[in-house]
């Protein structure tokens, strides 16, 4: 068989009513390194923190987060003190006996405002251990972001290297 030859009998068009590819890459990166650069801006800017006239408003707004969760949880009043009392391990005699302090504890609206001076999450942190979840700061999640944009970056130069070499 002749160099160049093929073993194949069949026409070598291709089908007009094949579907092509039309990357239009350039455009697309022109777009991805624009947003990354938005977004490492907005790494630097942040968000700005929530405002309130006060501690009362503040414990409203706790307040009401509880109730939220409470409610769509879906259980009685009686089941939620029934779950708290097992999730410390008392019984209604029990609470009584609690040292003053577990009796008065601190105001949840202090942990925002100790949160707020220090500039450190770590009560929030230590509340949403207890679910197995962690908290993130607004340039952490945006830190984020950022490490998807460049990932799929990243599989956009694969898939347009592997669509060149076919």
């Amino acid at each position: 068989m002749p160099a160049g030859a093929s073993m194949s009998r069949g026409s070598k068009r291709l089908d007009p009513n094949q579907m092509q590819f039309d990357f239009d890459f350039d455009q697309r990166v022109e777009h991805y390194v624009e947003a990354r650069l938005q977004i490492a801006e907005a790494i630097d800017v942040g968000t700005q923190p929530r405002t309130f006239e006060n501690e009362l408003e503040l414990t409203i707004e706790i307040a009401m987060a509880a109730k939220q969760s409470i409610k769509e949880w879906g259980g009685s009043r009686e089941q939620l003190v029934d779950g708290v009392n097992a999730y410390f391990g008392r019984s209604a005699e029990g609470v009584q006996a609690d040292p003053p302090t577990c009796r008065n504890p601190m105001p949840a609206y202090l942990l925002v405002a100790i949160q707020s001076v220090t500039k450190h999450l770590h009560p929030a942190n230590l509340i949403v251990s207890y679910e197995g979840a962690q908290v993130a700061t607004g340039a952490e999640l945006r830190q984020m972001t950022l490490g998807k944009l460049e990932e799929t970056l990243l599989e956009m130069r694969r898939l347009k290297r592997e669509l060149g070499k076919r």
